[in-house]
């Protein structure tokens, strides 16, 4: 089934995903992340499409579980705490992006004062 409606990514507590660029929606928006790979070692050495992503994913936004009982381990454990996240993600998530009151005149002023 295609979801044809539009998606509040805001509605979502918590986003687990292998590899996907949706990662970076969810920690703009400060929600919980889980990278559960099952295949971390086929994964690394190659047999993936991809086997180097544009963050390394153990320091990135969330922790990485390679199995089943530590995937659900992990939710649990989220769970319990509202889907607080620890300290160390949610710093990674505030300092990876630009903050600022507008960001269409920050990205003005930036290509404005730029050197040809």
């Amino acid at each position: 089934h295609f979801i044809t409606k539009d998606i509040n990514l805001s509605d979502y507590k918590l986003f687990i995903t292998d590899f996907s660029s949706f990662v970076f929606d969810f920690a703009f928006l400060n929600r919980a992340v889980l990278f559960f790979i099952p295949d971390y070692a086929e994964f690394i050495c190659g047999n993936h499409l991809y086997n180097k992503l544009d963050l390394d994913l153990e320091d990135s936004f969330g922790p990485l579980v390679t199995n089943s009982s530590s995937v659900i381990e992990a939710i649990t454990n989220l769970a319990k705490n509202d889907f607080q996240m620890a300290d160390i993600h949610k710093e990674r998530m505030n300092d990876f992006f630009y903050q600022h009151k507008s960001y269409r005149e920050a990205l003005y002023q930036k290509l404005k004062n730029q050197k040809n």
